[in-house]
């Protein structure tokens, strides 16, 4: 083959290797901007719904969303930063940075997941004693701590921490807030929550949070296939350009 021919031999390998980058690069977006977005939804999830049942543990903690948040902001921004900001195309060395940030945002995501499994005898636990310390100090601390007790039991449907008669040992007597309908003669047991709240709390971080982990742990699917495609590209750009400079 001659001169002429290897060289344009050579710059179809170097084109091969750009058009697989611009083929890739619209699909890593759309993936990284998806995956973000369940995160970040994760994360608001958590700080509605799971934090309304944490406020009353004895260590709350807001670090569960906020983790998911952040990762999914993260995520975000390494899918704009890979696929749009990158004008050097098919960089090797910036491929290879992509797989490595990449790769920590799949051990913070399985982090979080596995933490979320572990923790959640521990909130449960925690809860139980938090509740009776919310009890005792219902009436006896701020009108917004008063509000905040009573808006959960009002959600919730619950009375008490294990049955309403936790507020008859601990802080007599049974506020309106366990009463079935608005208001109530609250020592008629007929018309309040009989149920305490533990075990709805019990029940939702049995049904709620074990999904949640997975399916964080289901969304490192995203991030780890995106490090396979720009370690992919990365190989293929730096055996482009050996090849060029050879």
């Amino acid at each position: 083959m001659n001169k002429k021919g290897i060289m344009k031999t050579r710059n179809n390998i170097a084109d091969v290797a750009i058009d697989r980058y611009e083929k890739s690069k619209m699909f890593l977006l759309v993936l990284f901007f998806m995956s973000g977005l369940a995160m970040i939804f994760a994360g608001f999830w958590a700080e509605l719904k799971l934090n309304r049942f944490l406020q009353f543990t004895t260590k709350h903690s807001y670090a569960p969303s906020y983790v998911l948040i952040g990762t999914g902001i993260i995520v975000i921004f390494a899918g704009f930063f890979a696929c749009c900001w990158s004008s050097d195309k098919g960089n090797p060395v910036i491929m290879y940075a992509c797989s490595v940030s990449l790769f920590l945002v799949v051990v913070i995501e399985v982090s979080a997941a596995v933490a979320m499994l572990v923790f959640r005898k521990s909130w449960i636990e925690n809860f139980d004693a938090g509740m009776k310390d919310a009890i005792t100090k219902y009436k006896k601390f701020t009108p917004y701590f008063d509000t905040e007790v009573d808006s959960f039991q009002i959600a919730l449907k619950c009375c008490g921490d294990h049955t309403y008669n936790d507020w008859l040992n601990l802080n007599p007597p049974v506020p309106q807030s366990c009463c079935i309908k608005t208001s109530c003669d609250t020592n008629d047991v007929s018309k309040i929550y009989q149920e305490g709240c533990y075990e709805k709390v019990v029940a939702f971080f049995k049904n709620n949070v074990k999904y949640l982990a997975v399916g964080i742990a289901i969304l490192a699917v995203f991030p780890l296939l995106g490090i396979i495609i720009f370690w992919g590209l990365a190989r293929g750009g730096k055996k482009s350009n050996y090849q060029q400079v050879k």
